[in-house]
Formats: structure tokens, C-alpha cells, sequence
């Protein structure tokens, strides 16, 4: 499996950054990792300021009764904000996958021994 397509799958499946890291881009993996964590974090933030709110004036008895009902309700009250995080993830994950790739062929002759950038 070539460098490129092993980065590429990193920063697919694992984080975003992933991949930049396993090709020794430490700071543009460190970047893309951290701007993954900040958009989970909002979408996380938002998930539980928005349950909160739905949940503040229910009994705890109605609140398992009506999950998707709740869900539903925290979806709609924050829609365009969801929908700008998930755009905004999708595009970082997408760079972070070509570029790993793309780079990870850059980087494969520091691997080869006898080559002009071997360690």
C-alpha cells in the first residue's frame, strides 16, 4: 500500500489531521485535528443547550417518551447552525483526505533507503 493511500485513509476513518501527522506534517495535522475537535464541539454544545432547554419544563417521565420528539426539537430550533457545521466538517474531512493523499507521495522517498531524503 502506497504512503498516500495509508494517509488517506487515516485522516478518512481516524480524524482529520491524521494523515498530515503520518506524512510528518506535524503543525497542518495538528491544525486540521484542531478544527475537527472545535466543530465537534459546537455541535456537541449546541446538542445539550438545545435538550436542555426542550427538556427544562417536562417531567423526567415524559422526557423518554419523547426522544426523537425532543431530538426533532433541538434540530429545528438550531437548523442553519447545524447545517454550516456539517458543511464546514465535510470539507475539512474531504481536504484532510486529498491532501494526505497527495502529499503522502511527496513524502514516500524519505522512506526508500538510498534515496536523496532518507533519514
Amino acid at each position: 500500500m502506497s504512503r498516500g493511500f495509508v494517509a488517506a485513509l487515516l485522516s478518512g476513518l481516524a480524524c482529520p489531521g491524521a494523515g498530515q501527522i503520518y506524512n510528518r506534517q506535524y503543525v497542518k495535522g495538528g491544525i486540521l485535528a484542531a478544527i475537527t475537535l472545535i466543530i465537534v464541539g459546537a455541535v456537541f454544545y449546541l446538542t445539550w443547550t438545545g435538550m436542555s432547554e426542550a427538556t427544562s419544563s417536562m417531567p423526567p417521565e415524559e422526557v423518554l417518551l419523547d426522544l426523537f420528539g425532543i431530538a426533532r426539537r433541538v434540530l429545528e430550533s438550531n437548523r442553519e447552525t447545524f447545517l454550516r457545521l456539517t458543511a464546514a466538517f465535510a470539507v475539512v474531512w474531504v481536504y484532510g483526505m486529498v491532501d494526505a493523499y497527495v502529499c503522502g507521495g511527496r513524502v514516500k522517498d524519505l522512506d526508500t533507503p538510498g534515496t536523496r531524503g532518507s533519514l
